[in-house]
């Protein structure tokens, strides 16, 4: 059975995100892009420069920051432990109570 993920509620805690970070090494970037002025790009870009291991997961580019792009998350053939989402408010819904 594949693993899931819930989407937080709210952010973790100072403290807490630097534990994630510390004890991470592998970041799958949801939307990056290819593109240099886009937000994704520079967030990748910068994980990478800091030893990080970015994978992209953009169905439309083959390849970002020398690293293969996959289509979906369930094609990566690794271990991801962060999962960086960058989508356009649009694909987002409000819940409603």
């Amino acid at each position: 059975m594949p693993e899931t993920c819930e989407v937080p509620l709210q952010n973790v805690s100072g403290k807490e995100t630097e534990k994630i970070l510390s004890n991470s090494r592998t970041v799958a970037v949801v939307g990056l892009s290819d593109s240099p002025d886009r937000d994704s790009y520079r967030v990748a870009s910068y994980l990478k420069n800091h030893g990080y291991r970015v994978i992209p997961v953009n169905p439309n580019v083959k390849e970002v920051l020398g690293e293969k792009a996959y289509p979906s998350l369930g094609e990566i053939p690794e271990k991801i432990d962060i999962v960086d989402i960058f989508r356009k408010p649009a694909f987002y819904q409000e819940k409603k109570e």
